[in-house]
């Protein structure tokens, strides 16, 4: 819990950018390509990103209108070895 913790809340976790009533949610796009996970264990993308974000950007999705997940594009050089 506390490495996801980090991890949504650090530079490449979730940010926002509000529209009116619609909220933007760009996330990694783990959350794209493992979706089915997130729905089947987590209750849901954003219910998944709520229960660990801090209370203000809770706030924030709980009183949007309307979300919309956008995914980042993967880094591979996460994956690479020789760094």
């Amino acid at each position: 819990d506390d490495q996801t913790r980090r991890f949504l809340t650090g530079p490449l976790g979730v940010r926002m950018k509000e529209d009116g009533g619609e909220l933007e949610l760009q996330v990694t796009k783990l959350m794209d390509w493992f979706a089915e996970d997130f729905e089947r264990w987590g209750g849901g993308r954003v219910a998944f990103l709520r229960k660990y974000l801090p209370p203000a950007q809770q706030k924030r999705i709980a009183a949007a209108k309307e979300i919309d997940l956008e995914f980042r594009d993967y880094s591979w050089k996460l994956n690479d070895a020789s760094r």
